[in-house]
């Protein structure tokens, strides 16, 4: 399977996807939630419902509130089932590029948790 970078265009589609599997997962929708609240639960659902079974390459952007910190967005950079292939994109990226981008496996959102 190709290595995917995440493409602006395609945002549209995968917002949709995301809120009506958030609703979905969690029983909620925006009704239930602040704006602000709604967005970052979405974030933080991002990487289990659109990248279930693949490795990403990301970035988190926050927002402090006081103490606390507002998940605001969670920038996907590359993803793919194929470990290599992330961790090739991950190694020509400068070194600016890779402050702060993480890598990680993600499962899906009703995964159960290890070690439990």
């Amino acid at each position: 399977m190709p290595m995917r970078k995440a493409k602006p265009g395609q945002a549209s589609n995968g917002e949709a996807r995301l809120a009506r599997a958030v609703r979905r997962f969690t029983g909620k929708g925006p009704e239930s939630y602040a704006p602000e609240d709604w967005a970052s639960t979405l974030e933080s659902y991002r990487l289990p419902i659109l990248y279930a079974g693949q490795f990403v390459a990301f970035r988190d952007h926050y927002r402090a509130e006081g103490k606390a910190l507002r998940l605001l967005r969670r920038e996907v950079l590359c993803h793919s089932r194929s470990m290599t292939k992330v961790q090739k994109f991950l190694t020509n990226l400068s070194d600016e590029e890779k402050r702060n981008t993480f890598f990680d496996y993600t499962e899906g959102p009703d995964a159960p948790l290890h070690g439990r």
